[in-house]
Order: structure tokens, then C-alpha cells, then sequence
């Protein structure tokens, strides 16, 4: 990453398992899943999870899934940047170099499901697709009921589905 000092992105590994579940759970928009899910993506779905980082501390975290019905569809599946270093370009780095690597491998239409008052990600969001000449939509509402551990009541999650494709991408 360039113009942000010493923050680097890179693709994540197994040795960022604590580090990137302590940040997700700086966010009320993402539901931190067990360590073992995290261990599971970090060894065997690396190829879609980046971190950005300083040599003090990690900053940003995103990952994706590749759809393996729809292999031109990918999953925008976590992002999170830590509070003081957000607006700072780091989610954006984040953003490209995981859809990078997704367009590498043959995806053209991306998805992610996003709250309707997450506005900080909806607009990361519209940025790229526009940056990108990709075109932005709202799909289907999803809603779930997230269980943030023992110590925490389950709760509902309304999220939209976001639908960015590329010019001339399928339907």
C-alpha cells in the first residue's frame, strides 16, 4: 500500500488467527465466529484473506469466498479496519487487493451482505465499483440471528445483499 506510511497488506496467515479475531470484534457489523473457522480460512482459504499492518500492530483485515456453484461469483465475506486508522485509504487497499486476486482467478460479479445503516462500507463499496466501472445494486434482504458467544444474547442481523459487477458481467 502506498501514500500510508508503513502499512502493508499482505495475505493473511495462520499465525494472524488472534490478531484478526480481536479486530473483528472491534465491530458491531461483523459477528466473530469461532477460532477454529478463523484457523480453518487462514490455512486453507489464505488465497482470499488479507491484513494490512504496521511492524506494531495489525489494522485492517478482509476475506472472501469464491463461489464454487457460480465459479465467476466471489463472497466479499469480512472487512474491518481499526477505528483510529479508518478513512485512511487502508479498507481500499484491502478492497483491491482481494478483489485482485479474485479477478485474477475469473470473477467478475462480487457480493457482499451489508447493513442498511453501514454506511462507511456501502460507500467503500460504490467507491471501488465506480472506480472500477463496475455497476452497484441492491439483491435480496438476509436476515440471521447472530450469536456473538455465551456471554452475549443471540441477536437478529437484517443485511442487504450488495451486487457489483463488472461491465458486461452476467445477470
Amino acid at each position: 500500500m502506498t501514500g500510508a506510511g508503513s502499512v502493508r497488506v499482505r495475505p493473511a496467515d495462520e499465525a494472524d488467527l488472534h490478531r484478526v479475531m480481536a479486530l473483528v470484534r472491534t465491530t458491531p457489523y461483523l459477528q466473530c465466529h469461532t477460532e477454529h473457522t478463523y484457523w480453518i480460512l487462514l490455512r486453507y482459504g489464505r488465497r482470499y484473506t488479507y491484513v494490512a499492518e504496521t511492524s506494531e500492530a495489525l489494522l485492517g483485515y478482509a476475506s472472501g469466498v469464491r463461489s464454487n456453484v457460480s465459479p465467476e461469483l466471489f463472497f466479499l465475506w469480512q472487512m474491518v479496519v481499526a477505528e483510529h486508522h479508518r478513512r485512511s485509504g487502508i479498507a481500499m487497499a484491502l478492497l483491491q487487493a482481494l478483489t485482485a486476486t479474485a479477478a485474477a482467478d475469473g470473477c467478475d460479479e462480487f457480493h457482499a451482505a451489508v447493513a442498511a445503516d453501514n454506511h462507511q462500507a456501502l460507500g467503500l463499496l460504490e467507491r471501488w465499483a465506480s472506480q472500477t466501472g463496475r455497476t452497484m445494486e441492491a439483491g435480496q434482504e438476509i436476515v440471521y440471528t447472530a450469536d456473538d458467544g455465551p456471554s452475549a444474547e443471540p441477536r437478529t442481523v437484517t443485511e442487504q445483499l450488495t451486487i457489483i459487477r463488472s461491465a458486461g458481467g452476467h445477470s
